[in-house]
């Protein structure tokens, strides 16, 4: 007798008006419980089986958005049931995963959380803040003005990069403290509040894999440590994105690497203080 295996990733069933109303609602009051923030809101979409979570920035004016982050695609399967596809922006595909439970079955929220991933650590919103639209998204840090400034940024940086490192093998992928260079463009645009913005992402992501290929064969004892590597790749995209010039990066880079005790111990701190 043939055994019948049920796909969490094929087919699907119709999301109903009711369906879909119920689902918005859930989701952002979900988002409202763990973020505040005034720059981009939660933008959700329905297409057959299919609810897409994404962020977008509304700032524009006259209803254009300036920008637009996938985090995740539902797919609904009956019965309250829904699966999900985590959007990497490595192939600018949704790939198919299990949720943080383990399961291939989960809620929306759920859902939301697993691709929140690229939005900043939740915060809880003020209890006064009242309105349909759950607000979601980075907060524009301020450019740090000297060199320890920027050492002490880059740290929390490192940091925040390190938190994507639990969620690799939801994806289907092992990212390694070594890999993390990688999200250091990414990082660079969510701290200067344009991680919506395709083009400032693909700016900062060029000019930093680029310069790290150009350099790093010449500096291989500081390209092998991950935390080092991140920092070149960080102040990189900041060149890109035109808020640093070459000059100042590389002066910043070697202040990094001069002080490079003071910066391990701002990241063990940094680490500490997240897992509090």
């Amino acid at each position: 007798m043939a055994i019948w295996v049920r796909d969490p990733h094929a087919g699907g069933a119709p999301i109903s008006d009711a369906l879909k109303r119920e689902t918005s609602r859930r989701l952002m009051a979900h988002a409202q419980r763990l973020y505040a923030s005034n720059d981009v809101r939660l933008d959700l979409r329905f297409r057959g089986s299919f609810c897409y979570i994404d962020v977008c920035d509304d700032a524009a004016g006259q209803g254009q958005k300036r920008g637009t982050m996938h985090l995740c695609r539902l797919r609904y399967c009956g019965q309250d049931q829904w699966s999900v596809a985590f959007f990497a922006y490595s192939n600018e595909r949704y790939e198919p995963c299990a949720f943080a439970s383990g399961s291939f079955f989960g809620t929306p929220e759920e859902g939301f959380d697993l691709g929140a991933v690229y939005l900043p650590r939740p915060e809880p919103a003020s209890p006064r803040r009242r309105g349909p639209a759950a607000r979601v998204g980075p907060a524009m840090h301020s450019v740090p003005k000297s060199r320890i400034g920027w050492l002490r940024e880059i740290a929390a940086a490192y940091n925040d990069a390190r938190e994507a490192v639990p969620f690799g093998p939801l994806v289907g992928a092992e990212v390694r403290e070594a890999d993390l260079f990688h999200l250091a463009p990414s990082v660079c645009a969510k701290f200067r509040g344009v991680s919506g913005s395709k083009r400032s992402l693909k700016k900062a992501t060029d000019t930093a894999l680029i310069s790290y290929i150009a350099t790093s064969a010449q500096e291989p004892a500081v390209f092998a440590k991950p935390c080092l590597a991140f920092a070149f790749c960080y102040l990189a995209a900041h060149v890109g994105l035109d808020i640093l010039s070459e000059d100042v990066a590389a002066s910043v880079m070697d202040f990094v690497v001069e002080h490079e005790a003071e910066f391990t111990r701002l990241l063990s701190a940094g680490a500490n203080e997240r897992r509090q």
